[in-house]
């Protein structure tokens, strides 16, 4: 009888520790999927910030520069 108690608490307290485990496992994996949304979100706003049209406009608006003439341009061989 002793030796069927022993096990049947080592069997509760090992499917306690699984059931531990699992749930921090999904905790995990939803913040590991958070994060990626996250971090697709913030690499499209990067290239939005870093696209050729805004970066010009921002330069004629801000920095009052303008397009180079023809004249301006010089080629190097």
């Amino acid at each position: 009888m002793l030796v069927f108690l022993a096990e049947f608490f080592c069997l509760a307290w090992c499917r306690v520790q699984c059931d531990g485990r699992e749930s921090k496992i999904s905790e995990e994996n939803a913040r590991y999927k958070k994060l990626m949304n996250t971090q697709n979100d913030l690499k499209i706003e990067r290239a939005t910030l870093m696209s050729l049209n805004r970066l010009s406009k921002f330069a004629e608006k801000h920095l009052k520069l303008k397009s180079p003439t023809a004249r301006q341009i010089i080629l190097l061989p």
